[in-house]
């Protein structure tokens, strides 16, 4: 599968208002709608997109990450990082007590909608969003790796594809997130007692027994939510409101193949 042509839009969209945002940190959450199948209603929350997929950073940063896998787990001796994939799969990171994960298990089904201030454009996207948790976590057996990668070997070599290697990815997520996010994982689920005394910073791997001991158990509650979408609605709001669509279907042609389906509308 080729890359989404909603893609580069919508990555233009986030770089031009992060720009052009007068605020100290630029953010731009997005809302994230799932189904909680025991009330039958939608919860929406805020979310931070951490990028695409399979997306890669300059040198300094692939050596810095490097050195960071083979400090947090000695043993695995890594010599190289996960390859560069092309993909569409939006990543953001969660807890896995949070109710979010429960309500994907039990129906993947999800919606998000981005507003861009600055230029003035809504952007929804709607589809299916999997879970990757630690490996020593039961809920890792829901996750569709096969299926999610095999989505994507007609862009990328099917060697790069082969190789991709999941946990990997987790903890590459666990090292860009603040040090603050990170001690975040070690909070009490909400509801439950008072987090009074717990600490308020925590680094990716631990200075001393102690906090490496914290780091493992915040990384047990550390999990990727990766986001394959499979329809999207952009509404540019100027003078002359512009909307498009983007649906992934069956093509046409007979040859039963998917493809994405751009529809136009003008007011």
């Amino acid at each position: 599968m080729s890359s989404a042509p909603w893609k580069p839009i919508l990555k233009s969209l986030i770089s031009e208002n992060i720009k052009n945002m007068k605020t100290i940190t630029p953010l731009l959450p997005m809302q994230l709608s799932t189904f909680d199948t025991l009330t039958c209603r939608p919860t929406n929350r805020s979310v931070i997109f951490r990028g695409f997929l399979g997306e890669r950073k300059d040198e300094n940063y692939k050596n810095e990450l490097m050195e960071y896998l083979n400090s947090i787990s000695p043993d695995a001796n890594l010599k190289e990082l996960n390859p560069e994939i092309e993909t569409d799969l939006l990543v953001i990171t969660t807890d896995i007590r949070s109710s979010k994960v429960k309500h994907l298990l039990e129906n993947p089904g999800f919606e998000s909608c981005w507003w861009f201030p600055v230029t003035s454009d809504q952007f929804r996207l709607s589809g299916n969003a999997y879970v990757f948790s630690s490996p020593t976590n039961s809920i890792i057996a829901h996750f569709p790796s096969d299926m999610l990668l095999s989505f994507y070997s007609s862009a990328n070599s099917t060697s790069l594809i082969e190789h991709f290697d999941w946990e990997q990815e987790r903890k590459k997520y666990w090292y860009g997130i603040s040090s603050d996010l990170r001690a975040s994982f070690l909070k009490l689920p909400s509801g439950q007692e008072t987090n009074e005394g717990l600490v308020r910073e925590l680094d990716p791997i631990g200075k001393n027994i102690e906090e490496k001991l914290l780091v493992n158990e915040a990384l047990e509650n550390f999990a990727l939510v990766l986001m394959k979408v499979d329809y999207v609605d952009h509404l540019n709001l100027t003078p002359i409101p512009k909307r498009i669509t983007w649906k992934f279907q069956k093509n046409d042609d007979g040859l039963n193949k998917e493809e994405w389906i751009t529809k136009n509308f003008t007011y």
